[in-house]
């Protein structure tokens, strides 16, 4: 017990080692994030972010696993031997196997859930930028106001163009239709 005490000694000393070295790069990537002026600087700052997030959930997941050994390692030292004995191995068991696939399912959710909130930070992010691109489409337009009518001009030709292929696409099926019933 008393080796396994140092050995967690020493982990909990690596755990909080790397704690602060996360904690350190996500504020480092926030930093990058605010101080980014060009696009190509703000995808890598959103790569940085998605990196930390990658690497604390590979974290909490390895310090969960970290745990759990530290836990059955604690209770079951002596108990198998006396389970044994004793007649209660299997119950036992059959409870810590339900324990761990509960724990699986808690950290398959925590890993969904971190991938919705990378997802969603992702589409905020494309959204922020489409925006821009938007306002820019809108700067042009009031510098050059013969762009609005000819973006609009060209649509509608594009929608006619959509309407006669898509009427002689149905007539030539009605008429196949037509000629292979009749």
């Amino acid at each position: 017990v008393a080796a396994l005490d140092s050995q967690i000694q020493l982990v909990v000393g690596l755990r909080e080692e790397v704690e602060r070295g996360l904690v350190q790069l996500e504020e480092a990537s926030e930093t990058l994030a605010r101080v980014a002026s060009t696009n190509m600087q703000a995808a890598q700052a959103a790569r940085f972010r998605e990196t930390h997030q990658e690497l604390v959930r590979d974290f909490k997941r390895v310090a969960q696993s970290i745990d759990h050994q530290y836990q059955h390692a604690r209770l079951l030292p002596n108990a198998r031997s006396k389970t044994k004995a004793q007649g209660l191995g299997d119950a036992e068991e059959g409870l810590m196997n339900e324990r761990n696939g509960l724990n699986s399912s808690l950290s398959m959710v925590d890993g969904v859930i971190d991938q919705a909130a990378a997802t969603r930070d992702m589409l905020s992010n494309q959204r922020r930028v489409l925006t821009d691109v938007g306002s820019k489409v809108g700067g042009l337009e009031s510098v050059l106001p013969g762009i609005g009518s000819l973006i609009d001009k060209i649509s509608d030709r594009q929608n006619k163009e959509r309407l006669v292929l898509s009427f002689t696409v149905a007539c030539c099926l009605f008429f196949t239709i037509w000629y292979k019933f009749l």
